[in-house]
């Protein structure tokens, strides 16, 4: 993203990265958790107060005060003002990933390939929703602990 967007400070990408992250991942599972696997059934009670959990983390990380339209949860800007520091170091390392090649554990593969060009992997947000699912549908084979022979592909 940094090579990408040369023009934004670090600081606005760390928010637009983190913020997109809590709207797209976090919040929807912290809302509707029976959609994503989570729990069979979430009752209108405990929906309600999922909603308001959800707008505090997502007030967090767009770093918004409550405003006069929600004077019921103004009690929560004290929290949001302590943990936005924390927050912020959490979306530095959230979007620290480095070399893909790296990251992903294909280096190897990168010598082997002659006449080399990098290339920017373009994932649409829609690409990336059936990812995720496909991830969570699968988490405990993909999830395994890691084998020798996953160890011998890294050497």
């Amino acid at each position: 993203a940094r090579e990408k967007f040369k023009e934004v400070t670090q600081d606005r990408l760390d928010l637009l990265l983190g913020g997109f992250f809590f709207l797209r991942y976090v919040c929807p599972a912290i809302v509707a958790p029976e959609a994503h696997g989570i729990v069979p059934h979430v009752s209108s009670s405990s929906r309600r107060n999922l909603i308001l959990i959800a707008k505090v983390l997502q007030n967090l990380a767009n770093r918004t005060q409550f405003s006069k339209k929600e004077e019921f949860m103004h009690g929560m800007n004290s929290f949001l003002a302590e943990s936005a520091t924390a927050l912020r170091s959490f979306f530095v390392a959230l979007v620290d990933v480095g070399d893909h090649f790296t990251y992903f554990r294909i280096s190897h593969l990168k010598a082997t390939v002659p006449n080399q060009i990098e290339r920017t992997v373009t994932i649409s947000p829609n690409e990336l929703y059936h990812i995720h699912r496909k991830l969570v549908q699968h988490k405990t084979s993909v999830l395994q602990p890691r084998n020798a022979e996953d160890e011998a592909m890294e050497k």
